[in-house]
């Protein structure tokens, strides 16, 4: 698992910053994760172990509330550190809310995936416990990877390859606090929530870099091409709370305007720095290239106001050159441009024109609209994860445009765009891994192989091989390897033939870090299987909902045809039968759809062959699907089934659909006689009941319904018949 270095529990000290440890998953963080009330049913946090930064991360397994504190139910009240970073891989939605302590009072920034910053949400200040509630913004490209949930926003790179969905957000809080109130001045940092989503989360921080700041002058900028003549660049004063900034006047051809080069004796050439903020406030399209040297040569870093992927109809009737959405930008090979996406303008708490006339409430733009917007961006992770391999070299300069376009060499507008605070820093990223690397499976055998391995750690007392579906440890532990990247191996023995076995190793430590984990490897012995029929086992459900669940298993047998869930209350099978597993240990998971809400369910997992041997039945899961049970349209009974059938008598099971009965009865629905004894009624619906009947003549064929007594008014409700033929 990556990790920050620390020279105390607590802080990561250099020449660069300080960072506080809030979360990391390694056991270096001082916070602590809690499920707040208001959650739903059934949501929680767990650590897990993520094969993607092969570490620990925290997961949430249900949509709920979730605050990260310190340990007590306290807050975190740092007053010294103002940039929040954290690595997020959400499954769905979500909203981000980190809760201040200001000058002016309590205040709750609030962070979504979309391209809105608001102000004050919903155009009010209301004062509460919570303090007043600011939404920011995100923005599209960064979040929710192409084919997850809500996928149509194509946010996530689709030909990125690394961290498996994982992206790193940074947020300056001081910053983005007073693009809303510039007035105001964070006094502490108090707290994290994360809700309305599913998904993992790691390497929570609080930091304060050291920043170097470029073009606070007018004659740091250059303007190009100047034909017709009538840009300009001055320093104006904003307002008292914001000072003096950098304005750039367009004409129609004359407004892009530079800060350092793209390359040349006149760019910056920065190589120390990887991450950059600016500030922006206009009524104009725009957009801001970040002019970058990497390893695959120059780039341009174009961000500007939109998703990453198209743009809307409307955006092209409105401003475009024609009416047809562009493709996904990312990079241009031909261009060596990389287009991102960044935000619109604010909407909810300005005081843009209603230029529709239609409802009264102010319309979207590409501009920042009257208020000022803070953006950050890592370049080096932009140029990563746009250009998969490719690595900063260094920050050459900036670009601002004022354009209704962004393709390639953009027609310029008349435009006024004020800009602030170009400020470069260094993120506070994780160190390399621990995890021990590159797992080999050498000279299989049928009841051995060889398992080698790279060490990634320094310090460490040793190394243990663990088969990861039981846990168990595999032989003797290895000793320490003298520094990082030796190569060791061990031999296993005592497999069975023909079996799969997922392998990892870990990397031990006794100076109070924690165990590393290696990604696993899996291999399978040679030789002919060991015939065994066990039964499936280590039942599980995971992702429940209303009307559908996973449940998971671990395979027992060998030489099986397949495997298929089974209602044990009713008999019924439940989804598709599931394929056969080579080998025993390994597990399987399926979704079971077209759930009752809120109804409690009673699931095996069958075993069956088709070589002769019987199926083997599991033990049973019990789970309660999420929701509030659906309205009770008919009293009757359901589900009637056959058990336990004798020559001359036989057991029926039905489901109860009706409270304040009194009682139950099988009636013989050719003759309307009683048959057998009544039975008790059963507390709450949804419970199953079972009768036995006696006296039945072989060979004949009975239908048979359960009678709802009632003594209450209701009458009394019958079933629809079961039919059978005694034996």
């Amino acid at each position: 698992m990556k990790k920050l270095f620390l020279l105390s529990s607590l802080l990561f000290i250099s020449s660069l910053s300080a960072t506080t440890i809030y979360y990391n998953g390694e056991g270096d963080d001082v916070g602590a994760w809690v499920t707040r009330p208001g959650s739903v049913a059934g949501a929680s946090i767990t650590e897990v172990y993520d094969l993607a930064v092969r570490g620990n991360v925290m997961e949430f397994t249900e949509e709920g509330i979730y605050r990260l504190q310190m340990p007590n139910n306290q807050w975190w009240n740092n007053t010294d550190e103002m940039i929040l970073s954290l690595d997020v891989n959400f499954e769905r939605d979500f909203t981000l809310d980190v809760l201040l302590n200001t000058t002016n009072g309590v205040r709750r920034l609030f962070y979504n995936r979309l391209n809105i910053n608001a102000g004050h949400h919903n155009n009010t200040v209301p004062i509460g416990d919570d303090g007043t509630r600011i939404l920011c913004a995100i923005g599209h490209d960064r979040m929710l990877r192409a084919g997850n949930l809500n996928s149509g926003w194509e946010n996530h790179p689709e030909h990125r390859d690394n961290r498996n969905g994982w992206v790193r957000l940074t947020m300056d809080l001081q910053r983005q606090l007073q693009d809303t109130e510039p007035d105001n001045n964070i006094i502490s940092v108090l707290s994290l929530r994360v809700q309305q989503t599913d998904g993992r989360i790691d390497n929570v921080t609080l930091d304060a870099p050291n920043r170097t700041t470029r073009a606070t002058q007018a004659n740091n900028w250059t303007l190009t091409p100047n034909t017709p003549a009538g840009g300009t660049v001055a320093v104006v004063q904003d307002n008292p709370a914001r000072g003096d900034v950098i304005e750039i006047d367009g004409a129609v051809g004359s407004n892009s305007f530079t800060t350092g080069a793209r390359e040349g004796a006149n760019s910056w050439n920065d190589t120390v720095h990887d991450s950059i903020q600016w500030k922006l406030q206009t009524e104009n399209p725009y957009k801001v290239i970040v002019h970058v040297n990497t390893d695959n040569g120059l780039r341009d870093m174009v961000y500007y106001g939109g998703k990453r992927r198209g743009l809307s109809d409307r955006w092209w009737e409105e401003f475009g050159t024609a009416n047809t959405p562009i493709e996904s930008r990312g990079f241009d090979e031909q261009t060596n441009e990389i287009f991102i996406g960044m935000g619109i303008r604010r909407h909810l708490g300005d005081a843009s024109p209603d230029s529709d006339d239609e409802d009264n409430f102010p319309d979207y733009d590409w501009g920042t609209g009257p208020t000022w917007q803070t953006f950050t961006r890592n370049i080096d992770l932009d140029v990563a994860e746009f250009e998969n391999g490719n690595t900063l070299v260094s920050i050459n300069g900036v670009t601002i445009i004022g354009t209704n376009t962004f393709e390639h060499d953009s027609p310029m507008i008349d435009s006024t765009i004020r800009v602030d605070d170009i400020q470069l820093f260094t993120s506070i990223e994780p160190t390399i891994n621990e995890s021990p690397y590159d797992i080999r499976r050498w000279r299989l055998r049928e009841n051995s192989a060889r398992v080698s391995f790279a060490d990634n750690a320094e310090g460490e007392i040793g190394f243990r091989f663990v088969n990861a579906d039981t846990g168990e440890q595999m032989g003797a532990i290895r000793p320490p390897l003298a520094g990082r990247e030796g190569v060791d191996f061990q031999q296993l023995n005592g497999l069975q033939p023909a079996t799969t076995y997922t392998i990892r190793v870990d990397a031990l430590f006794n100076d109070g870090r924690a165990t590393t984990q290696s990604v696993p490897i899996t291999f399978t012995t040679l030789g002919e299987p060991v015939v065994n029929d066990l039964p499936a086992d280590d039942l599980h459900f995971w992702r429940r909902r209303a009307t559908s669940t996973r449940v998971s298993f671990t395979d027992n047998a060998n030489g099986e045809a397949g495997f298929r869930y089974i209602n044990t209350d009713t008999g019924e099978q439940m989804g598709n039968d599931l394929p056969a597993r080579a080998g025993t240990g390994t597990s399987s998971i399926a979704q079971i759809n077209n759930l009752t809400p809120a109804t409690t369910y009673h699931i095996r997992v069958d075993t069956f062959f088709n070589d002769g041997r019987a199926t083997v039945p599991s033990g049973i899961l019990e789970f309660t699907t999420l929701g509030n049970p659906p309205p009770v349209a008919n009293e009757a009974a359901t589900n009637l089934n056959p058990w336990g059938r004798r020559n001359n008598s036989i057991r029926i099971s039905f489901i109860d659909h009706a409270n304040g009965e009194i009682g139950f009865r099988y009636i013989n629905a050719d003759t309307g006689e009683q048959m057998g004894n009544n039975l008790a009624p059963i507390a709450g619906t949804g419970e199953v009941g079972i009768g036995r009947i006696n006296g039945l003549t072989a060979g004949d064929t009975y239908r048979v319904q359960v009678q709802t007594r009632f003594n209450d008014g209701r009458a009394n409700v019958l079933s629809n018949p079961l039919v059978f033929v005694a034996r």
